[in-house]
């Protein structure tokens, strides 16, 4: 990747891509880094603080380029962009539009439920499996919109008072687990009023789920005592199945 000249300066190309690896140092902040390479001057490093609501529009890109950045001399910059947990949350890119299909509709809504083409396939076999013991297990919610978070998260500050209260029960933008394709909340068709709530831990679904689930490449996400300190919601499971989907939630 090399420099162009434009208006009697240089412009060059930079490739952001959201890494993990620098821990918040300071709430409502994350941080950039620039590591800079001239054959003129010596290497070097630093780190600036860029305000928190930078990520609710970087957060769901996992590389993008930015065009002619005018630079004052034949420097070659890498940059990267550190997204910082939110209060427990782990930021999430956005999973592109292309990669998803339907896998299923919520209820009798007309809500499409999509999902990346590994996991709602799997989805589905997990359906038909319940199915053959009795059990109605439906799709509720699955990606998100950065757009359509941001609007839950609004809500659910208003209700409980703050971001902090608030990322207890709906993740920032940015940083729900939804983004990424990967992850549905659950129900039972026969039990409409559990849906979204604790009491789904009570159905003979969430029973099912709990010895089945593993087997079709799902898991809870937030278990009760998880050390995200998420609250629990037996009702969001996320597909682990495949390498992909894995490396998203388990990286290590």
């Amino acid at each position: 990747m090399g420099p162009r000249k434009s208006a009697g300066a240089r412009a060059l190309n930079l490739d952001f891509a959201i890494e993990r690896g620098i821990r918040r140092k300071q709430p409502g902040f994350f941080f950039l880094k620039k590591f800079v390479r001239c054959p003129r001057i010596d290497l070097s490093f630093f780190v600036v603080k860029v305000p928190a609501s930078f990520v609710w529009v970087l957060a769901p890109i996992a590389k993008f380029r930015l065009n002619r950045v005018a630079l004052l001399g034949p420097a070659l910059f890498a940059v990267s962009v550190v997204a910082a947990d939110q209060f427990g949350h782990r930021p999430h890119p956005v999973a592109p539009a292309r990669e998803l299909v339907s896998a299923g509709t919520y209820r009798t809504t007309g809500r499409d439920v999509r999902l990346r083409r590994p996991a709602a396939a799997a989805f589905q076999g997990m359906v038909q499996a319940a199915r053959r013991e009795g059990l109605s297990l439906i799709p509720i919610s699955g990606h998100r919109t950065l757009a359509y978070q941001r609007g839950l998260f609004q809500r659910a500050i208003r209700r409980y008072g703050s971001e902090a209260k608030a990322a207890r029960w709906v993740a920032p933008p940015g940083h729900s687990e939804h983004h990424t394709g990967w992850t549905l909340d659950l129900g039972d068709g026969d039990r409409p009023a559990t849906d979204i709530d604790t009491a789904f831990e009570n159905t003979p679904v969430f029973a099912w789920l709990v010895k089945n689930a593993a087997a079709h490449g799902f898991e809870l996400s937030f278990p009760k005592g998880n050390p995200q300190g998420v609250n629990y919601e037996p009702w969001h499971w996320r597909f682990v199945g495949d390498a992909d989907a894995r490396g998203v939630f388990h990286p290590d």
